[in-house]
This record gives C-alpha cells, structure tokens and sequence, in this order.
C-alpha cells in the first residue's frame, strides 16, 4: 500500500503538471489597420495573467495598410503562420480573430482540413457579409465606392440587394459561406465540423460592422429585416455546420451592449466573461 507521503507526492505532481499546461495555445488574428503590437497587447497580457504559462501568438503579419491587402492572399499568410502553432501543438490550439481578422482566421481553418484548433472565437467580425454605413453615410444597400476602396473589404462586401452579383462574383465570403459551388466546398463545410466550439461576440453599439449581427451570422434581407442565424439559408442548409455544431452545443453567441468596435479586446468585461472562460 502506498505510502500517505508517497500519495501527497503524486497528487503534488499532479496540480503541478495541471497549472503548468495552462490553457491551450493561443493565436491572435487581428484586425484592419492594426499593428498588433500596439493595440492588442491588452488581450495577450490579460490572457497571460490569468494563466501565465500560456503561449499566446500575437500575429504580426500584414498590419498597416497591408491589412487591406486581398483576403485570400492574407488567409495564406496567416495560415503558414497558424500551421507552425498546430505542428507543434498536436493536443490542439486555440484561435482569436478580431473583426477583419476573424473572417481571415476562418479562411485559414477552412483551408487546413487536418487543422486541431479546438475553440475560434470570433470577435466582432462580419462572419455574414458587410455593407455600407460605415464607408459611405447614407449608403446601406447600395454598392458603390465603398467596396473598391479596399480589397479586403471587396471580399467580405454583401449587398442584401444584389445577392446575384454577390454570388456570380465569388467573392470571397461566398465561397468561405459555400454559398457558391466550388471544389472544395466539402473541405470547408468539414474543417468548421472539426472545431469544438464556436464563440460568436458581438453587440448593438459596434458601430462599425453593419449589421452588427453580422458578427453572429445573421443578416438583414433585401428589406432590411434582420435575421438571426438560426433563420438564415446559411444555417438552415448546414453550409458550413453551423446548425450541426449548434445541434452539438457547440456555439456559443454573446450579445454585449455598451461595447464600440475599436474597444472589443481591451474591454476587461468582454475579456474576463466572455473570451477568457472559452481558452482552457
């Protein structure tokens, strides 16, 4: 029988190997016009604090004006990135992507079937499609100068109204939504299956991303009612197993009032509540 010493020496070792591990390797995909050195190290430390053993990749590729680069180009250089993190950590890694950089950080999971990223929480970003207000004032529906004025934001533009346009131009959220036919679009639907989780964080007051609910995979229709995802086409037809992960309880969706777009990860409530918890 063993020993109460030699049991205490276990159960030290243990604890010990427990608080070593820490939460899961970390990725940061940020947003446009981001240095991420500068502006999302809040995030980075406040993950650290929480679990100091964590390695946390606070991305920085692509910041400045190259984030308006185009998106399929940024995909690939955030995947060759993100590729090094999942070879070396076989257990599974974990994914953050801020606004633009959510977008690009599902471009990056559907484009590496093999992935092992456990949790993408995707804050703030126009996971459904983009338009309008911000770009131009009083343009909503109408695609005019404020698509051409990035090529990023061409290919996450959507107008309600020109749904056609949008899917017969393949853009790039089409064919990341599966919205259009292409050769991959098993991969797609198949490397968002893998994930273990879905955290989708958004709110009224972003300002920025239009519809805010966007950020939670709804949309509004050419009408501009608002659905919520659980009533779009893209959740009902499963087209990149959001209704699967959701039948899972695999998504979580995170509705937080008060919360402007630029301040998404510096907020200590959005980080403790609602980004911290999803990381273990």
């Amino acid at each position: 029988m063993a020993s109460g010493k030699s049991i205490l020496v276990c159960l030290l070792v243990a604890i010990s190997i427990n608080f070593s591990n820490g939460y899961k390797p970390v990725a940061i995909v940020h947003g446009i016009m981001f240095n991420p050195k500068d502006h999302m190290e809040g995030l980075r430390d406040a993950i650290l604090k929480s679990h100091p053993d964590t390695e946390v990749n606070l991305l920085e590729i692509l910041h400045d004006q190259e984030s308006f680069l185009p998106m399929w180009y940024q995909v690939s250089r955030f995947h060759a990135e993100i590729q090094k993190m999942v070879d070396k950590h076989p257990d599974g890694i974990n994914v953050i992507g801020y606004s633009q950089g959510g977008s690009i950080a599902r471009g990056v999971i559907e484009s590496m079937p093999n992935h092992t990223i456990h949790t993408f929480i995707s804050l703030s970003s126009p996971q459904a499609g983009f338009h309008g207000e911000w770009y131009v004032p009083n343009s909503v529906f109408h695609v005019g100068t404020e698509e051409r004025l990035s090529d990023s934001v061409a290919g996450f533009w959507k107008d309600p109204k020109d749904l056609a346009g949008y899917k017969k131009d393949k853009r790039y959220l089409a064919c990341l939504n599966n919205e259009v036919k292409h050769e991959l679009n098993k991969q797609f639907k198949d490397a968002i299956c893998k994930l273990k989780h879905l955290v989708l964080i958004g709110g009224p007051d972003d300002g920025i991303v239009v519809p805010w609910q966007s950020s939670q995979f709804g949309y509004d229709d050419e009408n501009g009612v608002i659905m919520d995802m659980r009533n779009t086409n893209l959740y009902k037809n499963d087209c990149i197993c959001l209704k699967t992960l959701d039948e899972r309880q695999a998504i979580t969706i995170h509705t937080v009032s008060g919360v402007k777009h630029p301040d998404w990860f510096n907020n200590a409530t959005v980080i403790e509540n609602y980004i911290l918890p999803y990381l273990a």
